[in-house]
């Protein structure tokens, strides 16, 4: 049985701390860091815990606790003797923690040789133990305040950390992640076509629908979003913005400008496509627009072009008595022989009555 990795416990660990003082989840990570050094799992059950968190868990056991007008109180034991504002908490000073079997899927409460000295490491990086309390004792409890009282960090007093660094954030995500990035990451793959909710969740589906991403762009496709994956993905989703440029002077003589080099094989295969298809009905007299983009380059009138082509798709300026496209031109002329439309319908959109009377004057020939 292999021993849980420390990633994971420093993963969980920021996960449950919240939005503690970033110095304290610097400390935090050393303090797991350092016991997993010796041979000891531990992860950080809470952090930051906000007031009205903070009256759930002391109305734990005082039933008829109420706090803003709300019932709060719970039956069990009591487990805290802070009121919302009086732990330190509620200020991100304080975490909780408890110690991990080796292979990380139990949780130990038990406070023996291996708890203490995990204890002893905090108070090493300046904690306070909770351990050490008269009276309350609060085993799983460490907290940095450096002697100021729950009433002075009420009013605005913060311990120093002296040469204490803010740990930095992680640059990645994974599974388990939650938040505004995650969601972010979802809806970029959602834009590429994949089926996932963009709920700020990192769960199966969206570890699913990454890995198939990376391994179509030739990533490795470990499902964590880290820094070359979002760089991917954003490029794949958002291409550089064209700038406005007026179309180019056919008798000048310079070199067009380049708009931009897709490096997405998926995206150039289909702005390719797009050119083709110009090319089919008409709009592009050669396949000179589709080659300079298999090469990598899409120019002014490249650009141009693509944007005429889906204009012309969707039928927004579609004009009735337009002459057709040459690849539609037979075709015209065959239902205007047939009496079947004067060449002018259906419009964009077509209407139902339209479609009708069009298959109406097709039976009417038969």
């Amino acid at each position: 049985m292999s021993r849980v990795p420390l990633q994971t416990l420093i993963d969980r660990s920021v996960r449950n701390m919240g939005a503690v003082v970033p110095q304290i989840r610097s400390l935090a990570i050393t303090l797991i860091t350092k016991s997993y050094d010796e041979g000891i799992n531990v992860q950080i059950s809470s952090g930051y815990r906000s007031n009205t968190q903070q009256a759930s868990i002391y109305g734990m056991g005082r039933p008829n606790y109420w706090w803003n007008g709300k019932l709060y109180g719970n039956e069990g034991s009591i487990v805290s003797n802070a009121k919302p504002g009086q732990s330190v908490h509620n200020y991100g000073l304080a975490i909780d923690y408890f110690l991990v079997s080796d292979d990380g899927l139990k949780a130990i409460w038990v406070v023996d040789a291996q708890w203490r000295r995990v204890a002893q490491i905090g108070k090493s990086l300046g904690f306070t133990w909770g351990g050490d309390w008269k009276g309350f004792v609060d085993a799983p409890h460490l907290e940095y305040t450096k002697g100021l009282t729950w009433r002075d960090l009420q009013a605005g007093k913060r311990p120093s950390f002296g040469s204490v660094q803010a740990a930095s954030e992680r640059d990645y995500l994974e599974n388990g992640a939650e938040g505004a990035a995650v969601e972010e990451m979802q809806k970029l793959l959602i834009a590429l076509g994949h089926k996932i909710t963009a709920d700020g969740i990192f769960g199966p589906a969206s570890e699913s629908a990454l890995k198939a991403f990376q391994s179509s762009r030739k990533l490795t496709a470990d499902g964590v979003y880290g820094p070359q994956s979002k760089k991917a993905l954003q490029a794949a989703v958002k291409p550089p913005a064209v700038p406005g440029a007026t179309a180019p002077n056919k008798n000048d003589s310079k070199e067009e400008t380049i708009l931009f080099k897709p490096n997405s094989p998926t995206f150039r295969k289909e702005t390719v496509k797009l050119f083709e298809d110009a090319h089919t009905v008409g709009i592009f007299s050669s396949r000179e627009h589709a080659e300079q983009t298999e090469k990598g380059d899409i120019s002014e009138s490249d650009a141009i072009g693509a944007i005429a082509t889906i204009i012309n798709r969707v039928g927004i300026l579609q004009d009735p008595n337009a002459e057709p496209y040459p690849a539609h031109k037979e075709a015209t002329e065959w239902v205007k022989e047939k009496g079947i439309s004067d060449g002018t319908r259906p419009t964009f959109p077509a209407t139902r009555q339209q479609v009708n009377q069009m298959l109406y004057n097709y039976d009417k020939q038969k």
